[in-house]
Parts: structure tokens; sequence; C-alpha cells
């Protein structure tokens, strides 16, 4: 596996002589192959994995809050939302946390390119503690989140969402 080094590569470094990594020329097997290729989430466990649930192959990357992840959390929003894990105290998470990535991706957003470019080449997989003890729904998750970030902003970036989450998230209508 390839380790790109965002920080002497950026951008231009993960292109392939000038080309988008979404470049659509190539051979109907080549583009076949690219197909299969993804961005998704996995859990992270402690201790030894059970057999039904295997690590996934590719690209492992940790983005929980004590990370230095640019897909990281806030800690102080996680810790809001552990506090009040209720609806309403999801959507300010969310609120709060696709805001953070909206900065931080319009002050650099090598890092998010590099990562797009990096999924087009090879599975990545954002990882996570969630479904958890206190947040059972890994749709209340931010990788989740940072999943429907990434297609918004890649659009022809193959992103796999966890089984059963929509890509969109369903905008509630209210009337008055």
């Amino acid at each position: 596996m390839q380790v790109f080094d965002q920080t002497q590569q950026g951008l231009a470094g993960v292109l392939n002589q000038g080309r988008s990594p979404f470049h659509q020329g190539g051979s109907a097997k080549s583009r076949r192959a690219r197909l299969q290729l993804m961005l998704s989430r996995y859990q992270m466990l402690r201790g030894k994995r059970p057999p039904d649930n295997p690590l996934p192959a590719g690209e492992r990357v940790d983005t929980r809050k004590h990370t230095r992840h640019f897909l990281r959390p806030e800690t102080r929003h996680v810790e809001a939302l552990i506090a009040d894990p209720s609806k309403e105290g999801f959507r300010r998470f969310e609120r709060q946390y696709l805001t953070t990535i909206a900065n931080r991706f319009e002050q650099d957003r090598g890092p998010f390119d590099a990562l797009a470019a990096r999924a087009s080449e090879a599975n990545v997989f954002l990882g996570c503690s969630c479904p958890t003890s206190w947040n059972s729904d890994v749709r209340h998750c931010h990788t989740t989140l940072a999943l429907r970030f990434m297609k918004k902003k890649y659009p022809r970036l193959r992103v796999r969402m966890p089984f059963g989450v929509p890509m969109h998230a369903a905008v509630k209508r209210t009337s008055g």
C-alpha cells in the first residue's frame, strides 16, 4: 500500500500526470476495477475482533476525536452529544460537526483532496468506535456525516454508506 505524505506531495503529487483521480479513461477492465474502490467507514474495536466482524481490506484511518485527523470531531461537541444523545442533541452535533469540517475544508482543502484521491486508488475506511453503548445508532456517528460531506464535495467519488444508512439525510420540512 502506498503511503501519501500530504505535506510533501499535496494534491498535485497524488494526481496522475495532471489528470483528475476520477478520470474515466483506460480500458473497460480498468474502469470496472476503479468502481470497486471506495471510501467507507468501519468500527474500531479494542481487543480481538469477532470472526464475523473482520477488519476491512484497505487503508484504515482513525478519525476519532482524540486524533489530529482533519475529519475528527471536536472533543467538546462529542462530550455534549454524550451528555444529550437525544434527537435534538444529535441535530446540534450534526450542525456543529458539519460546520467544523466545512471550515477546515475552506481553510485547507488539500487533505480532503488527498483523501479523495487515495480512495479513488484504494479502499479507504474511516474508523470510529461507534456503535457504542451510548450511541448504538451508526447514523449518529461523525463518520457517516463525513462520508456524506465527502460525497457532496467529490460527486464522482464512490462512497459506501453503512448498511441501512441513506446517502442523503432526509430533510424534514415544517409547515408554517
